[in-house]
């Protein structure tokens, strides 16, 4: 980064101190040593497969690890309202969506997918103030057709708590998608992935509409519970 912008960055951070959101670094938004760790991704693939049969399966792309300091980006972004966090997570999104398409032969242009968020509960979105993951794909592909497709039919539990065998019950059934989706290809997109099982909702509800779902895309995956080797 030029000279003057880091001068004019400590000058504005002195007015209005703020803590990097990755490391707690005072008076950064978030610190070079944070944004060169997040230049260099490691995409993964792996398949989420549904315990029961007629969930079906769904292909899962993650550009990095969830350690600690993607813990506290994610958690600044999506809980203390630090939307600037975006434009740093926004790579990660881009390189796990280029990472799906390069891994199926016969998968469309990123362009001529329909990329669906997978949606926050109304209670959230009321409490950030903002859609996270449109917001982050905006930033992340600022062109590609974005659908909000999904929404819940009924209300959920808060998840976090919540075990595999919970997350699916609590789930089952508590998504529904618009049906303008029918006979498009979809890749679904979320921030960070537990267990799967919100994202092989999705797939389910978006497969009953009548879309082919052809891959999920997310920023982080939390060490992993239960998958499978990637699907071929």
């Amino acid at each position: 980064m030029g000279g003057w912008r880091t001068a004019l960055r400590d000058a504005l951070a002195t007015l209005f101190p703020v803590r990097c959101a990755g490391c707690g670094r005072d008076d950064r938004g978030v610190c070079d040593e944070c944004r060169a760790a997040l230049r260099r991704p490691r995409p993964r693939a792996e398949r989420l497969v549904a315990r029961d049969a007629a969930g079906g399966a769904l292909e899962l792309v993650t550009a990095t690890g969830y350690d600690e300091r993607m813990r506290r980006l994610l958690d600044a972004y999506k809980e203390r309202g630090r939307a600037d966090v975006a434009a740093v997570l926004a790579p990660l999104l881009r390189t796990a969506l280029a990472a799906l398409v390069a891994g199926r032969p016969g998968t469309p242009a990123p362009g001529s997918l329909l990329l669906v968020p997978v949606p926050s509960s109304r209670a959230a979105r009321a409490r950030r103030g903002y859609d996270h993951v449109p917001l982050l794909l905006q930033r992340a592909v600022p062109r590609a057709p974005v659908v909000s497709a999904l929404r819940h039919a009924r209300r959920v539990r808060d998840q976090s708590a919540l075990g595999v065998a919970e997350r699916e019950r609590n789930l089952a059934g508590a998504l529904v998608a618009h049906p303008s989706v029918a006979g498009r290809r979809v890749v679904l997109v979320d921030d960070v992935v537990t267990t799967g099982a919100t994202l092989l909702e999705a797939a389910r509800a978006l497969r009953a509409a009548g879309a082919h779902p052809v891959g999920a895309i997310a920023v982080a995956r939390v060490p992993r519970i239960v998958t499978t080797p990637r699907m071929r």
